[in-house]
């Protein structure tokens, strides 16, 4: 398979995609999303996490799914953690 597709990732918030950026995304012949996943957004405060935002991601990726677009979870922590910046 030959993947086409973009890189959805923010530092500070959760990218949601709206169904009118996939349908384009459908309409150009992408096929994968390189999502980003923030271990910030997801563990507040230590041990404090924020279910919602698990929701969001597995929301996006249901409907991206939907449109037969694959989602590359990018779980990388390297800049993206708070001390870092």
């Amino acid at each position: 398979m030959i993947f086409h597709g973009i890189n959805s990732v923010g530092k500070q918030a959760f990218e949601v995609l709206t169904d009118g950026q996939m349908d384009v995304m459908v309409a150009a012949g992408f096929n994968v999303v390189r999502l980003g996943f923030s271990w910030d957004l997801y563990e507040t405060q230590p041990n404090v996490y924020n279910d919602t935002y698990l929701l969001e991601v597995n929301d996006v990726i249901r409907r991206l799914g939907e449109r037969r677009i694959y989602s590359f979870i990018d779980m990388h922590q390297d800049v993206y953690a708070k001390q870092y910046w």
